[in-house]
């Protein structure tokens, strides 16, 4: 089995190549190689560049209730920049 979704970072690549390569299973390899591509695909996903402006803010605003929408009101699109949820709706956007 192969690891479909490589790392960014040879290194990682290198080690985790070396760990399958070290297991004697094939059901084995195959897990691990799965879950290798789904974190990588994951890292891939969270590094992904992204701009978010504020009229990405108002409409995520919109979206949350109100006791939630009034308190990420009151921090301001500057704060709100680094709230993950925030992020993955200014990333989905861009898919």
């Amino acid at each position: 089995m192969q690891i479909k979704v490589k790392h960014p970072i040879e290194e990682k690549n290198r080690h985790q190549e070396e760990f399958l390569s070290n297991l004697k299973e094939e059901s084995e390899k195959e897990y691990h190689s799965l879950i290798f591509s789904y974190g990588n695909a994951i890292y891939l996903y969270y590094n992904l560049p992204y701009e978010a402006s504020e009229q990405d803010y108002r409409e995520w605003l919109g979206g949350l209730n109100d006791s939630l929408r009034e308190y990420m009101e009151s921090k301001g699109f500057e704060a709100c920049k680094s709230v993950l949820s925030f992020t993955r709706y200014v990333r989905e956007k861009m898919i």
